[in-house]
């Protein structure tokens, strides 16, 4: 086979190793702990092939299903990182040579419609509708 042709082939192919939406496993994906006091901290990682904007919409994705989970429709971001771990795949001639692998973590507190929280500080809430629509029309995937 032709190398352009074995090129072509493999960067139509790499769109489909973005991160997909998912727990987390080998290619990322999220994992999310409940803190108590209606408190959910969500994570969630990528790959090299997955941008921090892409990852920070996933993460944003997942806040909203959560919230929807616990049958409710606002929740407030609390806290939101982003964080880039380094490893070392080998060191070469040149020096070495790093794998930085992006994740997002984000603390939010989940709200009914009626917490006073919510009438309280309204430009602070997400609508858990409102972000789950806005993304599915963003990604096809989701």
């Amino acid at each position: 086979m032709r190398p352009a042709l074995v090129l072509c082939a493999l960067l139509l192919t790499l769109p489909a190793c973005s991160t997909p939406y998912h727990q987390r496993n080998a290619m990322g994906g999220y994992v999310e702990s409940f803190e108590g006091n209606d408190v959910v901290e969500v994570e969630f990682w990528g790959n090299l092939l997955t941008s921090s904007e892409k990852i920070a919409d996933l993460a944003m994705y997942r806040c909203a299903e959560r919230t929807l989970d616990e049958g409710k429709r606002y929740f407030r971001v609390l806290q939101s990182v982003v964080i880039f771990d380094k490893e070392l795949i080998r060191q070469g001639w040149f020096g070495p040579f790093y794998r930085e692998t992006p994740r997002v973590k984000k603390r939010i507190r989940i709200l009914s419609e009626d917490a006073p929280e919510v009438r309280e500080h309204p430009l602070l809430m997400w609508d858990a509708h409102e972000v789950k629509e806005s993304l599915q029309k963003k990604y096809d995937s989701l």
